[in-house]
């Protein structure tokens, strides 16, 4: 060892082992969304969250006509080469394309791959039955995003991988002449998109077309209805309270029929977990007629035990009267304490206790109806505007993390052609996300990022990882 030492020169560096280097990804391609527009939109199943629809979109791989393994004609993953990893055509890609939200996939009505100068374009056409999560907390004045998520699936930072976003200058529309549900919502011209990244770093662009509710079927059919029901049952109070039997003949035969009349109306919306405006109105109508039932029954119990003189140990006359008037008031009867000193029975007795639930049912039966004009009101300034913020991911391919960002959506305007003041909006606000992949991870409001685990950010599907044997060889 000595020797060795002696032999070696003095500005003799040892020698430092290069790091193994990675497997290299291929050049990234980039896939953009150019058209996309809501041909039809044929029924919307809220109790069954999905809408049928008719969609055509149109992406184009800008330069891939000078890619000559992009032009290759045919769609079959070809063989690796020796020494270099497979690039596959344009039509490959075409079979990756995905619509998420599909109830049953189907074949394309039609597909093609045109290119057209240095660009190659994928046109599709698809018809069939999408599902919507359909946010009910304002029915019946509630609007309705009716969204197209179509991903691909090829992971942006994968060794096949291909950036999928929209283009600056996308013509995004949905057809009002191919709208069927003019009776029951209002289309909004207007349509909302952005751009995502899965956990698993698949791209994915959702469309959304809105559409508002007509609330005059379910008020008519459903809030009106209760509100008649509440004011026959407040016809108890007509009837004398010494006739038990009839003011809980009234208002249990209503209570009965409002229970049967929420079963039959409860179809017209989806099995969820928490009211809507409807359901918070024909409750608490309900509620108000069943508090009216207990009424019925204390005021009996309390003029059967009045009638019977245990409220009346210091009563010395009482005068004979008819039984039959509103409140009893008009016959009210004076209760003599001593010669000198008459008291009207509403102050002592069933028609005091009938005088101030009267008071309470009425005045919650108004607060019912100011809470529900006050929550149209605040409804109708928000009908406009678009609900929701989109989400944009990022994903670091060093710290295998992805936080929300806090762009918001894109609103794209009824014409056809975005405007200028679009494009500089969309190209400002919604970065590429080529871009987003060499960012930073954000943090989110909680100011905690969701982190993902190695195993999930390079074991996706699709495309193997980058440290795999055999990696450079794609099956």
């Amino acid at each position: 060892m000595s020797e060795l030492r002696e032999r070696r020169p003095t500005d003799a560096r040892p020698t430092i082992a290069s790091p193994v280097p990675e497997t290299t990804l291929l050049d990234q391609r980039r896939l953009e969304l150019t058209r996309f527009s809501f041909v039809s939109i044929d029924s919307i199943d809220c109790p069954n969250q999905r809408f049928s629809t008719q969609i055509f979109f149109e992406l184009k791989f800008p330069g891939g006509n000078l890619d000559k393994h992009l032009r290759a004609e045919g769609s079959a993953f070809p063989a690796p080469e020796p020494g270099e990893p497979p690039r596959p055509p344009a039509g490959w890609y075409m079979k990756q394309l995905d619509i998420k939200n599909f109830i049953r996939h189907t074949e394309p009505l039609n597909s093609n791959v045109v290119r057209e100068g240095d660009d190659i374009k994928l046109s599709m056409r698809y018809e069939g039955d999408f599902f919507e999560n359909m946010e009910l907390q304002n029915f019946p004045y509630d609007m309705q995003e009716l969204s197209i998520e179509l991903a691909l699936n090829c992971r942006i930072n994968g060794i096949l991988g291909c950036e999928l976003c929209v283009a600056p200058d996308a013509q995004i529309s949905v057809s009002n002449d191919g709208f069927a549900c003019h009776q029951l919502y209002d289309l909004d011209e207007r349509t909302t998109y952005c751009q995502k990244l899965t956990g698993d770093g698949y791209p994915t662009i959702r469309v959304s077309a809105r559409v508002y509710r007509h609330p005059f079927y379910i008020v008519i059919n459903m809030m009106l209805p209760m509100f008649c029901f509440v004011l026959m049952s407040m016809c108890q109070y007509i009837v004398p309270t010494n006739d038990q039997e009839v003011r809980l003949a009234v208002t249990l035969t209503l209570v009965l029929t409002a229970s049967a009349y929420k079963l039959v109306t409860s179809s017209t919306v989806p099995d969820i977990a928490y009211l809507t405006i409807a359901d918070k109105y024909v409750l608490a109508c309900f509620y108000l007629m069943v508090i009216l039932v207990c009424e019925a029954a204390v005021v009996g119990c309390i003029t059967y035990t009045h009638s019977r003189g245990i409220l009346r140990d210091h009563v010395s006359t009482v005068k004979e009267v008819s039984p039959f008037f509103f409140f009893d008031l008009p016959s009210t009867p004076l209760l003599m304490i001593d010669d000198r000193t008459p008291v009207p029975e509403i102050f002592n007795g069933p028609a005091l206790v009938d005088c101030i639930f009267f008071g309470v049912s009425m005045a919650a039966f108004v607060l019912i109806h100011l809470w529900v004009i006050v929550h149209i009101i605040n409804i109708d300034r928000q009908k406009r505007k678009v609900v929701g913020a989109g989400v944009m991911v990022n994903f670091g391919a060093h710290t295998k993390t992805f936080a929300r960002m806090q762009e918001a959506t894109i609103v794209m305007p009824p014409s056809r052609a975005p405007s200028n003041a679009a494009s500089t909006r969309h190209s400002s606000s919604a970065p590429s996300l080529r871009e987003l992949s060499g960012r930073q991870p954000q943090p989110q409001a909680s100011g905690k990022l969701n982190r993902i685990s190695p195993g999930e950010a390079d074991g996706a599907d699709g495309d193997p990882p980058a440290d795999a044997p055999g990696a450079e060889a794609v099956k």
